[in-house]
């Protein structure tokens, strides 16, 4: 993992290729709006079980090798993220990204790729996701001050959205950023930052961590 904000965030991925040998289950065992996810094992790591996570739409872009490069990107950024704020705020619970790989399959006729990542047990709670929907039930009051952390830490550069996981173990982030042409489809920029704001409602958790409430409405004039 980058050492430093700055790294995740300007720097681009260190690539570590090795070999691998996996079972994947023939059909998904669970589908999202744009990926399905499929059961794994990795055989030479004591069965490791991971989840395998392809886009539906094969053949097209978003089923190329540098979306699931993309995937991993943002996914270490927010893990770099999430271990700075809970370096800066230390907690029984610090909040926790899986980190995934890209996965090429080497035994077939055509590219195909998979991100993967450790396989968690649990109930998956959504806690926002990269359209302006927050959940401000009291138990999301962590995530939703994460989010807007992550927008003060990086000077309103970018947010991390599109929170969910088990307990405190998340996957799957999205990021707003001011710089549309980074981060993919997902990335609705000042306007998903916007929405964001209207959305998040300052709760103690929040104070505690210095962070007062935005103006969502002078975010889209920046």
């Amino acid at each position: 993992m980058p050492s430093t904000i700055s790294q995740a965030i300007n720097d681009p991925l260190e690539m570590i290729i090795r070999k691998r040998e996996v079972k994947i289950a023939p059909q998904p065992f669970a589908e999202g709006a744009e990926r399905l996810a499929y059961h794994m094992l990795e055989q030479k790591h004591g069965n490791l079980r991971l989840v395998g996570k392809e886009f539906k739409f094969l053949g097209s872009r978003k089923n190329s090798k540098a979306n699931y490069l993309l995937q991993m990107e943002i996914q270490t950024i927010a893990a770099r993220l999430a271990h700075s704020f809970n370096m800066a705020y230390p907690s029984e619970e610090p909040i926790k990204f899986l980190l995934t790989k890209c996965m090429h399959f080497m035994n077939r006729s055509k590219p195909i790729y998979f991100s993967a990542e450790p396989l968690i047990l649990g109930d998956y709670v959504k806690y926002s996701n990269n359209a302006g929907w927050v959940n401000n039930k009291i138990d999301s009051e962590l995530f939703n001050t994460f989010s807007h952390w992550t927008w003060a830490a990086t000077n309103g550069y970018l947010i991390i959205v599109d929170l969910q996981g088990v307990n405190n173990l998340l996957t799957d982030p999205a990021i707003h950023c001011t710089d549309l042409l980074k981060f993919g489809d997902m990335n609705l920029g000042q306007e998903g930052m916007k929405q964001f704001f209207k959305n998040h409602k300052c709760s103690d958790k929040c104070r505690e961590f210095g962070l007062g409430p935005v103006d969502a409405d002078s975010l889209a004039e920046l």
